[in-house]
C-alpha cells in the first residue's frame, strides 16, 4: 500500500499555535498546532516564543513547515495532515452532539438501526421505535389502519402525500423512509 504524501503550497501563521496551510491541491486549512507542540517537550519548546512561531516557512518540496533557522524545528505535511484531519473529526463530533443537543439529531439504538439496514420495512421499524400501534400511526397520520398494515407489509406502496404524512406522524424527515 502506498501512501500519497501531501504536499503544502503556502503558509502563514494567523496567531502563535495556529496556522492556514494551503495544499497544493489548492485547499486551505486553519490548523492548531497547541496539542502538537504541548507533546514536544524541550524539543518544540521554541515554538512557545510567538517571535519564533511568526518565522513558519514551507520546507523544500512542500514537504513539511519549518521554523526558523533550524530545519529540526519542523513538522512534515504528512503530520500535518493527520493533525488537520483529526480537528476536522472533532468538529464533526462536536457539531453532532451540539445538534443532538438542541434536539435536531436523535440517536436511535442500534437494534433499530440493524433493523433498517437489513432492509426491513422503514415505517414498520420507525413505529415499533416510538412505541406506536398501527392504529396510532394511521390516526396521527390520517391514514386508514388497513392502508398502513399494507404498506408495512410490502403488498402496497405509499403515495408521495402519504409517506409525508407518516414522516410527520413518526416526527422523521421523508429521507428517512427513503
Amino acid at each position: 500500500m502506498t501512501i500519497e504524501m501531501p504536499k503544502i503550497a503556502a503558509v502563514s501563521v494567523v496567531t502563535p499555535n495556529l496556522i492556514d496551510v494551503t495544499w497544493a491541491t489548492g485547499r486551505s486549512e486553519r490548523i492548531d498546532l497547541t496539542g502538537w507542540i504541548a507533546t514536544g517537550s524541550t524539543i518544540l519548546a521554541p515554538l512557545t516564543d510567538p517571535a519564533v512561531f511568526a518565522t513558519a516557512r514551507v520546507d523544500k518540496n512542500g514537504s513539511g513547515v519549518s521554523w526558523g533557522g533550524d530545519d529540526d524545528l519542523a513538522i512534515d505535511a504528512f503530520h500535518l495532515s493527520m493533525i488537520a484531519g483529526d480537528a476536522a473529526d472533532v468538529a464533526a463530533y462536536d457539531a453532532a452532539k451540539g445538534r443532538h443537543a438542541r434536539g435536531e439529531d436523535e440517536l436511535i439504538p442500534a437494534a433499530f438501526a440493524d433493523r433498517l439496514l437489513d432492509g426491513e420495512n422503514k415505517i414498520r421499524v420507525w413505529r415499533e421505535y416510538r412505541g406506536l400501534s398501527v392504529e396510532a400511526l394511521a390516526s396521527a397520520a390520517g391514514i386508514a389502519t388497513d392502508q398502513i398494515r399494507q404498506i408495512e407489509d410490502d403488498a402496497r406502496s405509499a403515495s408521495p402525500d402519504d409517506v409525508g404524512k407518516i414522516a410527520a406522524a413518526l416526527r422523521i424527515d421523508v429521507d428517512d423512509l427513503a
